[in-house]
């Protein structure tokens, strides 16, 4: 019943609802398969709901259920990018990306994990470091175009923030070139852009003159 009712919200994007009784129906006995899925669409939840510790916390549970392939992996990296500073278990993440690299069966995967990396390392404070692992995400993606665009947008952003112009613009136009209208702040993305083009278009110009 709890999780009928947790369905019920989950289809009318009530997330909140949806969490409240997921949490109350995995107090109860119930197949370890069916627990570990619920414990993972728990974790996504929390996610989408703002709460990446409680995210944090769930993913690192379904890990310790010894899920499936392809949810171990997934439950692995959402673990990294859900993980906020302070809470005490970078060296434990990063030490089991690491050992993810290594994993013949995650050759494809390699981008994603390097971005996890990535991510792991700008929420410690180490932005250059950040910065070398998001790159290699980049120099190992094959095939996830999504992953990609994630990947060239999260650098933009880092260069323009520092400010590196130069270096954003170039990450910015990379962003552009792989993603389409729909894509989430599309307008924004694309206007600065634009907009960054003429401003490395001027300050070379200077530079030349100079």
């Amino acid at each position: 019943l709890y999780l009928t009712y947790a369905d019920f919200y989950l289809r009318q994007n009530i997330f909140q609802s949806s969490v409240e009784y997921i949490e109350k129906a995995l107090l109860l006995k119930m197949p370890k398969k069916q627990k570990t899925r619920c414990t993972y669409i728990l974790a996504q939840l929390y996610e989408r709901t703002g709460n990446p510790g409680k995210a944090t916390d769930a993913y690192s549970r379904v890990i310790k259920m010894n899920p499936p392939y392809i949810m171990a992996f997934n439950a692995h990296i959402n673990r990294a990018l859900t993980f906020q500073q302070g809470s005490g278990r970078s060296g434990e993440i990063e030490s089991e990306l690491n050992k993810m690299l290594k994993d013949e069966k995650n050759a494809d995967y390699l981008d994603q994990i390097y971005f996890a990396l990535g991510n792991l390392a700008y929420k410690e404070g180490d932005k250059e470091r950040a910065i070398m692992q998001y790159k290699k995400s980049i120099q190992h993606s094959t095939q996830n175009t999504d992953q990609k665009a994630r990947t060239y947008l999260t650098l933009a952003n880092l260069y323009y923030d520092e400010p590196d112009y130069v270096n954003a613009q170039a990450y910015y136009d990379s962003t552009v070139a792989l993603i389409d209208p729909s894509f989430k702040n599309y307008d924004v993305i694309y206007a600065k852009s634009l907009n960054l083009t003429k401003l490395v278009t001027e300050i070379n110009t200077f530079k030349l003159e100079d």
